[in-house]
């Protein structure tokens, strides 16, 4: 095929099926492939912090799998993937409103701080030095790229540590039901647009 290209390549034939080739590439393989654009559909933006669709699609999938896994039997009917969609929003949000909340504070997961994580608790040590048997893993097992990897995971350790502490500091005996009044009060305070279409 490439010799008889070679070949007719001053043929007029030739260059604009080239130009046509060429074109359809750079649009699907570009440089922005893996860049939200300016129409990305987001499910909701919370201040500054946004919950993608992809994001939510996730949450969404993991907890359906989780619940088919322990209730082989249920049956998710339009109601109850209803409310398991709105659990999982709430939860989202509540997740940007402490992460917002830590940023506005200047708290964040060092870099060390993750290193650490990461090669303790979800590679063991030998592992995690292998570069590529770490990106090959992170894209197979999570779906994402490295760096989608580790923002995700330091955002999650970020909320877990906010969590904690805003439980420590509670002047309630109930440290869960103090922590649900306090996203109640940011979520007064915050900037909240939900799309769900």
């Amino acid at each position: 095929m490439l010799e008889r290209i070679r070949n007719n390549s001053n043929s007029w034939l030739i260059i604009p099926m080239l130009g046509i080739i060429i074109f359809v590439f750079a649009v699907n393989f570009g440089p922005w492939i893996n860049q939200p654009s300016s129409n990305y559909k987001y499910i909701a933006t919370i201040d500054n912090q946004i919950v993608s669709n992809l994001e939510f699609q996730k949450a969404y999938n993991q907890q359906v799998n989780l619940m088919l896994q322990t209730q082989p039997e249920l049956k998710l009917d339009e109601q109850m993937q209803k409310k398991i969609k709105d659990t999982i929003l709430q939860t989202l949000i509540a997740k940007s409103l402490i992460i917002n909340l830590a940023e506005e504070q200047g708290l964040k997961i060092s870099d060390k701080t993750l290193a650490n994580y990461i090669k303790d608790k979800i590679f063991s040590k030998e592992t995690w030095k292998n570069a590529e048997f770490y990106k090959r893993t992170i894209r197979s097992t999570f779906q994402l790229n490295e760096n989608q990897f580790e923002n995700q995971l330091r955002k999650d350790l970020l909320v877990e540590f906010m969590v904690k502490l805003i439980k420590k500091n509670a002047s309630q005996p109930n440290n869960d039901q103090f922590l649900t009044q306090y996203i109640d009060f940011l979520k007064k305070n915050a900037s909240i647009k939900i799309n769900l279409d």
